[in-house]
């Protein structure tokens, strides 16, 4: 196990410094959300006044976030969190996949993305489906490390609700009557795909949450 707790003189842990290789504010607040009350401080793209643009080049979630975080690595040399993830419909034999972020064309919106999948499940009674994430570190020494999280779930007839951001009001999570959408910010890191691997990073390193604080509170 990988720690990378530091201890200033007064026996506090200092807060770890992670830069994420994104400029979407979005993810920036969930990843912020969910390690609230661990000692980490999530940096972007943007904070890091690094513009930087990354293509996908990869064939898999894993491929995708490696490529994204060797990319940022090569440049800053600090410690880098990246991820991929999206949307796999079995009847869709796995897509949107990799592809989820322009699955209706460069320059869809979310409500485009969701119509597309809405029409073409519309005579679709199997609606399975999960989202997916990897999130890969590479730490200063360099060594890499990939996570994986899944939500399973189901696609919804319609849209619902008005929380989060991308699938959130067409993907309804397993055992569940409400899509993502209609989940509040700590419902749904409590459970995401982003949250399970965010929490198996932190984990493997050994992060804890500070005495006193809560996890997934802002």
């Amino acid at each position: 196990m990988i720690t990378t707790n530091r201890i200033d003189e007064k026996g506090n842990i200092a807060p770890l410094s992670i830069l994420i290789a994104t400029h979407n504010a979005f993810k920036v607040r969930e990843f912020r959300a969910m390690a609230a009350g661990y000692p980490v401080v999530f940096r972007s793209l943007t904070d890091a006044d690094l513009a930087i643009d990354i293509e996908e080049k990869g064939s898999s979630f894993d491929e995708n976030a490696l490529c994204k975080a060797r990319s940022v690595y090569s440049i800053t040399r600090d410690m880098v969190l990246s991820d991929d993830s999206g949307l796999v419909i079995d009847a869709l034999e796995g897509a949107p996949g990799i592809y989820s972020s322009r699955f209706a064309g460069l320059l869809a919106t979310d409500h485009d993305r969701m119509d597309k999948i809405l029409h073409e499940l519309r005579y679709e009674s199997h609606r399975d489906a999960a989202f997916l994430c990897s999130i890969a570190v590479i730490f200063s020494s360099g060594e890499e490390r990939l996570y994986r999280g899944k939500l399973a779930g189901k696609i919804a007839e319609k849209p619902s609700g008005t929380e989060g951001f991308g699938y959130d009001p067409i993907f309804i999570p397993e055992g569940q009557s409400r899509t993502l959408a209609e989940f509040s910010e700590e419902e749904k890191n409590a459970v995401s795909h982003r949250g399970r691997a965010l929490n198996a990073f932190f984990i493997d390193i050994g992060l804890t949450p500070q005495e006193g604080a809560r996890h997934g509170k802002t």
